[in-house]
């Protein structure tokens, strides 16, 4: 399956999910949010998982939104925003955004968070 910045494996009843963008410490780009999403509930529906390891490739678990992307990048951004800002655009963006994450939370099996 294809997760774009995520790698699923599975062995032995557990799934491991891997951020993957150790070059920028694994930072969640615009897609990393649905394509965690679509990892878990993959986990959660596969009845041979019976465990979730969450971690992150190379030296650092997770820093955080890549601002870089988020905040500096002009152009078509879901998050940058002409002015007058519309609270509720960033609102949606926002609740999408924990909607997605909230699968971690939601999700049928243990999860241990693999934090390095």
């Amino acid at each position: 399956m294809d997760f774009g910045n995520i790698i699923y494996e599975s062995r032995d009843r557990v799934a491991t999910i891997t951020l993957n963008r150790p070059e920028r410490l694994n930072a969640i780009s615009i897609t990393m949010p649905e394509n965690i999403a679509a990892a878990f509930n993959h986990a959660a529906y596969d009845d041979s998982i019976h465990v979730v390891v969450l971690t992150g490739a190379g030296r650092g678990f997770c820093s955080g939104y890549d601002l870089d992307s988020f905040a500096e990048k002009a152009g078509e951004n879901p998050v940058i925003q002409e002015m007058p800002w519309d609270a509720m655009i960033d609102y949606n963006f926002m609740n999408r955004c924990n909607q997605n994450f909230m699968t971690i939370w939601r999700c049928g099996r243990p999860v241990i968070a693999m934090i390095n």
